[in-house]
């Protein structure tokens, strides 16, 4: 049978690539035996049973999906022995609408459910490999689909059969996908309440953005040369934060940006290079950007709501949703630039001073959500290669959390090079790119480095 991984594969790079890792997320293919780990896939859907229940009481759960509720008595033919074991062995209730949800994204695995696709022309060619195991929340022909399962490798994968077939990399085990979950419910993502809705952003999100930021600017610290005989060494203090609160007040828009500014230690150099061409604010420099500019400025017209604007997209034309600069860079982005930026809900440009840099990028469910618009106006560097997430439907392809840590990896492992005013290289560096990879050298070797990441390497949800 024709397989996505029998899509022939392009020939190797010449040169060796180097690629972000994360150790812990990554699984081999090769080794089926450890992929669906009965006890461990059952265990993580009872606890997101048990929460479930603890949001909304009403919910009733039973034990053994297939004897709960049967259909059909071939049903359990066409399934594999592992599978029909995971059924058994966890709690479940009726699907009858988005009030009998399990989480924000997904009904809880029904009989009703598992084939349901099967006459798709993007899944009948699996037969029954493939099973629809958490239905999609929303019961209805707008929104499709929900998290696979296939039963001949074990390895599940979030899909909307109207938008086609996902890659091979959006695969994941099962019990990766449902461990993803429960953090979710840890970090306070999915509300306790009985929509389950997910939280713009929280304490979580907002600690994790720091931590990263904070050894981000560790790793470039520790590689910057001493200071020049007679300059004065600047102690950090942890009193300092990026930008002063009576300034991040007065212009800051976003919540997520206010707290994150306003809490992030300031580095010892102010305006510290943080990427190529990339630096940190300082509350002068966020200040002036600013109060400088012009009250009829583009990006002022093109953010909040207007009076004629239709009360359906009002909400998302708000401030508090529009896009903010959190990293700026020297540059400036010539028109035209990527759609996300400067049609922004078919308005105009959001760009501060048109500058290139890493810009805030929030909806109403993911308040550190970034986008990284670099000197030629693209937008895709520094997210996931692909906008297939693995375990949910609506996933943004980079958050701040997440670019940091890339940024810190870059720097750790001396793909970025550090000097007195921090990272090197300057504006010019990402003009030269073979899509998302560039050459550089390292050790004295030339090296191709990756500056899109596998969805594999995601280090939470």
């Amino acid at each position: 049978m024709y397989r996505p991984k029998d899509i022939p594969r392009k020939p190797a790079p010449p040169l060796p690539t180097l690629c972000f890792v994360h150790p812990a997320a990554m699984f081999d293919d090769n080794n089926t035996t450890e992929l669906f780990d009965l006890v461990e896939c059952a265990s993580l859907h009872n606890q997101l049973v048990q929460r479930a229940v603890q949001a909304k009481p009403s919910l009733q759960p039973i034990r053994d999906v297939l004897r709960a509720y049967p259909i059909d008595d071939s049903l359990g033919a066409r399934l594999t022995p592992d599978v029909q074991t995971f059924l058994s062995s966890i709690d479940s209730w009726a699907v009858q609408g988005e009030d009998t949800a399990l989480t924000s994204f997904c009904q809880p695995p029904s009989p009703r459910s598992l084939f349901q696709y099967t006459s798709w022309p993007q899944i009948s060619p699996y037969g029954d490999e493939l099973i629809l195991l958490y239905q999609d929340v929303f019961l209805t022909m707008i929104n499709e689909g929900g998290l696979f399962f296939d039963q001949e490798r074990e390895v599940a994968c979030w899909i909307d059969p109207s938008l086609g077939f996902p890659p091979e990399d959006s695969w994941f085990p099962l019990a990766e996908i449902l461990r993803r979950w429960l953090q979710m419910w840890d970090a306070g993502k999915i509300k306790p309440n009985f929509d389950l809705s997910l939280q713009n952003f929280g304490q979580w999100e907002i600690q994790q953005s720091l931590e990263a930021w904070h050894e981000l600017v560790n790793a470039i610290e520790e590689k910057m040369p001493a200071a020049a005989e007679g300059e004065e060494q600047q102690p950090r203090s942890n009193s300092a934060a990026l930008v002063d609160s009576s300034v991040a007040d007065r212009w800051a828009d976003h919540p997520f940006e206010r707290a994150f500014l306003t809490h992030a230690h300031a580095p010892k150099k102010p305006a510290l290079y943080v990427a190529p061409g990339v630096k940190a604010w300082t509350t002068q420099s966020f200040q002036a950007a600013h109060v400088n500019e012009p009250n009829d400025s583009e990006r002022k017209l093109t953010i909040g709501t207007k009076p004629d604007d239709d009360p359906v997209r009002q909400s998302h034309r708000e401030r508090d949703v529009a896009p903010a600069l959190l990293f700026p860079s020297d540059a400036t982005v010539p028109r035209p630039a990527s759609r996300s930026v400067d049609d922004f809900w078919g308005r105009g440009s959001v760009l501060l001073e048109r500058r290139a840099g890493l810009y805030l990028y929030p909806d109403e469910e993911w308040g550190d959500a970034v986008l990284f618009v670099d000197t030629r106006g693209g937008d895709t560097l520094f997210t996931y290669q692909n906008g297939w997430c693995p375990w949910m439907r609506t996933r943004p392809l980079a958050t701040l959390r997440e670019v940091l840590m890339f940024w810190r990896f870059l720097v750790a492992e001396g793909v970025w090079q550090v000097d007195a005013d921090g990272v090197a290289g300057g504006v010019s560096y990402f003009d030269d790119l073979d899509g998302s990879k560039k050459g550089v050298s390292m050790d004295g070797m030339q090296t191709e480095v990756d500056l899109r990441a596998d969805w594999g390497v995601a280090p939470a949800f």
